[in-house]
């Protein structure tokens, strides 16, 4: 299963940093990112989805 969910949205150039908002979807902890070297294939790396 794959999910993806993506949106963006445009600010003035003269916004600061402080003014945006925080990320709808977090980073997942580095401890459960995993990655894995498929025979025949690329790498794969794996994350868990938090809710």
């Amino acid at each position: 299963m794959l999910a993806l969910d993506a949106w963006g949205v445009l600010h003035a150039p003269q916004n600061s940093e402080d003014n945006f908002p925080t990320l709808a979807i977090r980073p997942s902890p580095v401890q459960y990112v995993k990655s894995w070297q498929l025979k025949r294939s690329n790498p794969y790396h794996f994350a868990p989805h938090f809710t």
